[in-house]
């Protein structure tokens, strides 16, 4: 029985880390510069 549970366990993970893995490489993520300029930072 505990092999049994093992082995769906090992199953499920597989399944999980391969929708994982998809999801990352189809992610939708942009990075493009919004703000140019210079930050000037004061102390008070």
């Amino acid at each position: 029985m505990k092999q049994a549970q093992l082995n769906n366990i090992q199953t499920d993970y597989d399944q999980k880390r391969v929708e994982l893995e998809t999801a990352a490489s189809a992610a939708d993520i942009h990075a493009r510069p919004v703000v140019f300029g210079t930050l000037n930072v004061e102390g008070e």
